[in-house]
């Protein structure tokens, strides 16, 4: 506020200070935090008071922003003032102070927060509020959604647990008992399950001592027969997550670990052999049957996010898991929802099971690949790609057998989308050209199929192309990394391509300096790059001139100059061979006049970017 003198000569200014309004500004909000106490969360989740409430939050973390401790001393008063037990508070006024001790984090961390304000969780005073706030009755508040957000309030800060241990008896008995997972109410029930599994992550040696607790109250909820009926399937899956969790902490003795773990997993397997046993029952209504045992994979796929590496005393267990879900995928082998569970679970099978696994995922694998469609065909790559980088040459035997069936999948599945996109356009008369969304699923596929044969290629398996089983198709898989560099137009799938010889060079060039048994492989696969890729790759970037600008473009060409950088390591730095081909007439006749000006400056570059820009330049002026 401005106030001037009557007579105009002197001036005098009373300033206004934001901060000092900001008490009575964090009053004003807290005393519009509170619902209406007939509100009802469940018919009106996103109704008027809640985005109401919800811009008063967001108002209230901005403050915490700009001043955490005056923030936090008004928590502090606000606290001081409650004269009785928690539990005997009204649910808005205590559904607002926790909203208020809840938030306060967020005003404390991210970009635009005061440099020390983090210390304000970690240190002095709010450590001891959360403290005292455990201590307290608040678990027993009869209310559901107060019991939810003091869940969730426990999680947020759960560090001041890891501090204070002797705090998880009192958290764990909360969350475990009839104020959490064993509460009349299923939302209650439900939000418990989860953060038990979310605060377990969290707290993991620190488990240890409750182990003996909480497995066998989590175990016999979930063999009770009602259990499907008062939790909701995500609940089901986090307390077998939670299960997975604290069995699989490292530090518990061996032989508790496999006790503990069987006690958990068998009912899972018996159900699923019983399942096995009436296929017959089964079939007479698949979808219900078909769901029901994709989730029984699931538990057991999430028991075993617990752990990290092999154990030998449960490894056996989880053989037997691999082998029941093997048995649901041969019954039902198309079904997208226990395919998903499956490859689930074999992705969580390779740190538990190490190299053993590569010798009893042949089965398993060969179903994923047979029905396979272009729903999961990325879900089944990724899967070998996994087995690639984790187990290198040792996958060999599994990568080679299964090398040419999903190829053939992966053409069939390309040639069945062009096919419909073809007779599509017919029927629109339109012509022959795929439609833009088609292309873009085509090219995604393709980008697939290259990106596991670089990942077979760079980790250790040149020789699957050449052998024996996989011979007789070689060229026709050269071939097709060649077209997808000739004849596609998005500059992703023409550095995929390129990669993909890139990958080839490199690993000839390491097999040669480790053995001479495979010289003559080795030169027909060096051979048809420098012949065959490179020209086509050097085209496709002549191609891309309208396009210098756009990023993608720019990597795709640093793929080339990666390329011929690799063949030079290859012929101990010379591009000879290259000239030779790159400068005969039949290429020349393709190519600009300038182009033995950049063949022959590339040959003086050692640096693969700057073989790139080179090329960049070249491709701009021709263009």
């Amino acid at each position: 506020e401005k106030s001037q003198e009557p007579n105009h000569s002197n001036k005098s200014f009373q300033t206004f200070r934001c901060v000092d309004y900001g008490p009575k500004l964090l009053s004003v909000l807290y005393g519009r935090m509170p619902f209406p106490e007939d509100y009802f969360f469940e018919e009106d989740e996103e109704g008027d008071e809640e985005i109401f409430r919800s811009a008063l939050r967001k108002m209230y973390v901005n403050m915490c922003h700009a001043s955490p401790t005056m923030v936090l001393e008004f928590i502090c008063n606000v606290l001081t003032s409650i004269s009785v037990p928690l539990n005997e508070i009204k649910w808005p006024a205590i559904e607002a102070i926790l909203r208020i001790i809840y938030h306060y984090s967020e005003g404390c961390t991210g970009t635009s927060t005061l440099p020390n304000a983090q210390e304000f969780l970690q240190e002095g005073v709010f450590p001891q509020l959360i403290c005292a706030l455990h201590q307290s009755d608040i678990s027993i508040h009869p209310y559901p959604y107060v019991k939810i957000l003091y869940f969730e309030l426990t999680v947020r800060y759960v560090s001041v647990i890891k501090k204070e241990k002797n705090l998880i008896p009192r958290v764990l008995d909360a969350l475990c008992g009839f104020n959490g997972s064993k509460n009349a109410n299923p939302l209650v029930r439900n939000r418990a399950c989860y953060n038990l599994c979310r605060l377990t992550k969290t707290l993991n040696h620190d488990m240890i001592p409750y182990i003996d607790t909480i497995v066998p109250i989590l175990a016999d909820i979930l063999l009770s027969p009602k259990s499907r009926e008062l939790y909701t399937d995500d609940s089901i899956q986090s307390m077998y997550e939670t299960l997975g969790c604290v069995i699989g902490i490292p530090n518990l003795n061996p032989e508790k670990r496999a006790s503990y773990l069987e006690r958990v997993i068998f009912p899972i397997l018996m159900s699923v052999q019983q399942a096995v046993t009436n296929r017959d029952v089964i079939m007479l209504d698949p979808e219900p049957g078909a769901a029901k045992l994709a989730l029984l994979v699931s538990s057991l796929a999430n028991v075993s996010k617990g752990f990290s590496k092999r154990m030998p005393e449960v490894e056996n267990l989880f053989n037997q898991q691999l082998e029941a879900a093997s048995a649901v995928l041969r019954i039902f082998p198309c079904h997208p929802d226990v395919r998903a569970k499956t490859i689930f679970l074999m992705h969580r099978m390779v740190p538990v099971l190490g190299d053993h696994l590569i010798q009893i995922s042949y089965s398993p694998l060969e179903i994923l690949i047979k029905h396979c469609s272009g729903y999961d065909l990325e879900e089944v790559l990724q899967i070998l790609n996994q087995f690639c980088v984790a187990f290198e040459r040792s996958s060999y035997s599994l990568i080679n057998a299964l090398l040419m069936p999903i190829i053939r999948k992966i053409q069939e599945l390309i040639s069945c989308q062009q096919d419909d996109a073809t007779i599509r356009l017919d029927l629109n008369s339109k012509g022959q050209q795929l439609l833009t969304h088609e292309k873009v699923e085509r090219g995604s596929m393709i980008k697939m199929y290259l990106n596991f044969l670089n990942h077979v290629l760079s980790n250790g398996m040149l020789g699957v192309l050449c052998d024996d089983i996989n011979r007789p198709h070689l060229s026709a898989i050269l071939d097709s990394v060649v077209e997808s560099i000739a004849t596609e137009e998005d500059p992703l799938v023409v550095k995929a391509g390129l990669g993909v010889f890139c990958s080839l060079v490199k690993a000839v060039h390491k097999d040669s300096s480790e053995s001479s048994s495979n010289n003559n492989d080795n030169k027909v696969l060096v051979n048809f790059v420098i012949e065959i890729a490179i020209p086509k790759g050097f085209e496709q970037c002549l191609f891309f001139g309208s396009k210098l600008k756009d990023a993608n473009t720019a990597n795709a060409i640093n793929q080339m100059g990666n390329l011929l950088l690799e063949v030079r390591k290859l012929f101990q730095n010379s591009l000879n061979c290259i000239q030779e081909v790159m400068l005969k007439p039949e290429m020349l006749a393709k190519m600009p006049e300038a182009f033995p000006e950049l063949i022959n400056a590339i040959a003086q570059i050692d640096d693969a970017k700057k073989i790139g820009k080179t090329i960049n330049r070249f491709v701009f002026q021709a263009w």
